[in-house]
């Protein structure tokens, strides 16, 4: 049974994540590495798992990660198997390869000791879908049963936050959508907020009423929040790829300052600087502007900006290991490049 390995909280989870997927006819597919075929166990555990889960591969070697999943060789050269990228091209692999919907992925270090130049315990996850992979770097303390554990656990969290999020952003834009049949779109603070009610529609006169066009200034901050509302819509996109904003800066062939100026709100992207951004990440452009506009729709119905700014933490191990450079909070200490992840989850 998987629950001897994976444990009783994957159960769970599985159970949870193959009634969100049935429920809404979607399908998920999984690329192993490290998990050697655990998280696929966990996930069929559940009865009636045929209806949701396409199937599994399990991707031990790096050749195989590259002819079956379409991971790049070159990166897989020269970054090795145990890098967030790699854990984002094996889900988006897989998820191609099987026809699902959904496709998740592991690869890292179960342990007991280092490989490829990392200490056991370094772990990457990803989840991807049609338009968007979300990758998640965990630092894992324990043996290699726990470690393998504790990477099924966290990759079916990792799915069904996604999934739950996917749920609820949909009922969101639902409700927004059904208010707008009825009238425009007003503040629900009644002009009280930080944009006082003129986001998306009329200024409010004092009882609520509308009382005239916008005026420029109330234009100008529109335009302010869609320039914040793209820059973070393009850092969530570089982050949840695992990227640095100089591997972007560099592959779009702009200027690492200007880029991530783009990306702070402070500066306008021509048409061309984001075609070239897009092309960089991998994204089409259409996507982009689909989030923003979402986020956008979100800050109308909510009368504040949509504007948390995700993490980009080092990469941190339990102090001790050789070659870490340094004790941080918790007993972990720093090592290796910020741009090889996306998010740490110390355990």
């Amino acid at each position: 049974m998987a629950d001897a390995v994976a444990g009783p909280g994957a159960n769970e989870l599985a159970v949870e994540i193959l009634r969100l997927l049935t429920a809404s006819g979607q399908t998920v597919a999984a690329a192993e590495s490290l998990t050697g075929g655990l998280l696929a166990a966990a996930l069929t555990d559940v009865p009636g798992s045929s209806a949701a889960f396409r199937g599994g591969v399990v991707a031990y070697a790096p050749e195989v990660k590259a002819s079956v999943l379409g991971v790049d060789a070159p990166m897989l050269a020269e970054h090795g198997p145990v890098y967030a990228p790699v854990a984002a091209a094996m889900a988006d692999g897989v998820r191609k390869l099987l026809g699902a919907t959904i496709g998740v992925a592991t690869t890292g270090v179960a342990g007991p000791g280092p490989a490829d130049g990392w200490p056991a315990g370094t772990v990457h996850i990803a989840v991807s879908l049609a338009d968007d992979t979300v990758v998640r770097t965990m630092a894992l303390a324990g043996n290699r049963a726990e470690v393998r554990r504790l990477t099924v656990e966290r990759t079916l969290g990792l799915l069904l936050g996604r999934l739950r999020e996917a749920e609820g952003r949909a009922a969101d834009i639902t409700a927004l959508r059904q208010e707008r049949t009825h009238g425009a779109v007003v503040s629900r603070a009644s002009g009280t907020g930080r944009y006082r009610g003129h986001i998306g529609g009329r200024a409010q006169g004092p009882s609520g009423g509308a009382r005239g066009a916008v005026l420029p200034q109330e234009r100008s901050a529109t335009m302010v929040l869609l320039r914040q509302l793209l820059g973070d819509v393009l850092r969530r996109l570089r982050i949840r790829q695992g990227r640095t904003l100089r591997e972007v800066s560099a592959s779009a062939r702009v200027s690492l300052g200007y880029l991530s100026e783009v990306e702070r709100g402070r500066k306008e992207a021509s048409s061309e600087l984001l075609a070239a951004i897009c092309a960089a990440l991998e994204t089409p452009l259409s996507q982009v502007f689909r989030e923003v506009s979402d986020n956008f729709a979100f800050s109308e119905l909510q009368n504040e900006p949509m504007l948390g700014v995700p993490r980009e933490p080092g990469l941190r191990v339990p102090a001790g290991v050789p070659g870490a450079a340094g004790s941080l909070d918790g007993g972990l200490a720093e090592v290796g490049s910020i741009g090889d992840v996306t998010d740490m989850v110390p355990v």
